[in-house]
């Protein structure tokens, strides 16, 4: 189900599953800090976040330079950046976020992030 609102204020409580793909992205770290804080608060205990991004390679191959080339653009147009498996793992546990699985998808550095909840905080409204 979909439901309209602005993740920037709170997301529907008591979701199974919050999904993000490619927006965190498109903010600077205050910003996907709160919507993670957000989807946070609103998980149930035994809820899951999961984020599906580009996570920054440590590497020089092709797939780093294809990154880098996607992190100037988000960062010229929406002050956004693509960001590295560190850096992500900083503002998942900022958030109260734990990660417990995380599977490359072989596709442009893309990967998938299962996060639970390291002390949940659901509480109905």
């Amino acid at each position: 189900m979909s439901i309209p609102g602005n993740f920037f204020e709170e997301v529907p409580m008591g979701a199974d599953i919050y999904l993000l793909k490619n927006i965190l992205h498109d903010w600077p770290d205050e910003e996907c800090l709160t919507i993670l804080q957000n989807c946070r608060r609103a998980m149930r205990p035994d809820g899951k976040v999961l984020v599906i991004e580009r996570v920054m390679p440590q590497s020089t191959d092709a797939e780093r330079a294809e990154t880098c080339f996607v992190d100037q653009i988000m960062l010229a147009l929406f002050g956004g950046r693509e960001r590295s498996d560190g850096h992500m793992k900083q503002l998942y546990a900022q958030a109260g976020l734990r990660p417990t699985r995380v599977i490359a998808t072989g596709v442009a550095a893309m990967h998938l992030v299962e996060c639970v909840a390291v002390n949940p905080m659901y509480q109905r409204r």
